[in-house]
């Protein structure tokens, strides 16, 4: 009797076994009383799902590759003083006319982006996002904290504050609790030289200290790396690149009158100087 009773038993398994197995080997499916079915799907995970989707795939672009990416540069930001002599009106954009061109940008889908972006696209080919531009300020000027930082935030763009380290504390110049609130709130800081003279004029020890010093003491205060230089007034050559390079920074920022961009111009990124008009940005975006 017992062993006709095992011998059930493993007839069962038997069974059992072979039904599995030809649904394996099947459609997948087991009908159950009721009619309810079972899949495979429903039993095991799938091995799509197991997979992870593969990371984006990007080709460098060549050194010669050009590519549209305005990068707008403002220097004095503030009402226009009663007695301001011609150099003072054409650096000056008041905070209503910043105001009309932010408004520009937001209104008509332009995004602010970090220059390290243009940075990551240069080594990596990863494009940069839809209608991107970029907005930079140079000299410390205090009034740039006054008037631009607050209409920044205002309509939620990013900048970056070129920063002159000797001219930090001074009266008219930003104080380093003002360059750390706004390096906090997401604004990038980079250097715009010790004491802002003309790189391609000066000694080789010179030019060391106005490159080195200036990243060094930025990033003992703020607490973060500096990666961006702005040549003072414009003006380098090949021996600051040279400087630029030896001191750390992954790109420069020069002064010019286009919006194009090319990674043979990493040490030299095109700026153009805005005016305190609408048009002179809206001229710059035209087809783009």
């Amino acid at each position: 009797m017992r062993k006709f009773i095992y011998s059930l038993i493993i007839l069962a398994v038997v069974a059992v076994g072979a039904v599995f197995y030809l649904w394996w080997q099947g459609d997948g499916v087991i009908n159950l009383k009721g009619g309810n079915t079972i899949s495979k799907s429903e039993q095991l995970p799938s091995s799509e799902n197991l997979t992870p989707n593969p990371a984006p795939q990007y080709q460098s672009p060549v050194q010669n590759t050009v590519i549209k990416f305005p990068v707008f540069n403002y220097h004095h930001l503030g009402p226009l003083p009663e007695n301001a002599d011609e150099n003072r009106k054409a650096f000056t954009v008041t905070p209503e006319i910043f105001e009309q061109q932010l408004k520009y940008f937001k209104e008509n889908g332009y995004r602010a982006i970090y220059l390290d972006q243009l940075i990551e696209y240069f080594d990596t080919g990863k494009p940069l996002p839809e209608k991107a531009i970029a907005i930079t300020f140079d000299d410390s000027y205090k009034e740039q904290y006054q008037y631009a930082f607050p209409l920044l935030k205002k309509y939620g763009f990013v900048a970056t504050f070129f920063i002159i380290t000797s001219w930090v504390g001074r009266a008219d110049a930003f104080s380093w609790a003002q360059i750390k609130e706004m390096s906090e709130a997401g604004m990038t800081v980079g250097s715009h030289s010790v004491t802002h003279p003309h790189l391609d004029t000066l000694s080789d020890e010179n030019l060391k200290n106005e490159a080195e010093n200036s990243k060094k003491v930025l990033e003992e205060n703020l607490g973060k790396t500096i990666d961006f230089i702005a040549y003072p007034a414009g003006f380098y050559n090949d021996k600051v690149i040279q400087a630029v390079k030896d001191a750390g920074y992954i790109g420069a920022v020069g002064v010019y009158k286009i919006i194009s961009q090319s990674p043979k111009y990493r040490w030299s990124i095109r700026r153009f100087h805005v005016d305190n008009n609408l048009e002179s940005i809206t001229s710059k975006l035209i087809d783009y």
